[in-house]
């Protein structure tokens, strides 16, 4: 195992070499926009989450659904 370490240089029980900040900021341009394209869809087409549903048709919708009195109780 020591060998195979030493030819490929591993870094055993070390940290890592931190990442450049071209590569931070490029990770953070692209998240930024990976998120602005969830959040934005989300927002604009929410069918995609929730469904698609029919509109209702008002024409079935009887008055007392509505919440109009008959035409006894306004003659009363």
């Amino acid at each position: 195992m020591a060998i195979i370490c030493q030819r490929r240089k591993c870094n055993y029980r070390s940290p890592p070499v931190p990442p450049g900040k071209n590569i931070v900021l490029a990770a953070e341009v692209v998240q930024g926009f990976m998120w602005w394209w969830i959040l934005w869809h989300c927002w604009t087409e929410p069918g995609h989450l929730f469904g698609e549903f029919d509109y209702p048709d008002v024409r079935k919708w009887t008055d007392e659904e509505l919440g109009i009195p008959s035409e006894l109780e306004l003659d009363e």
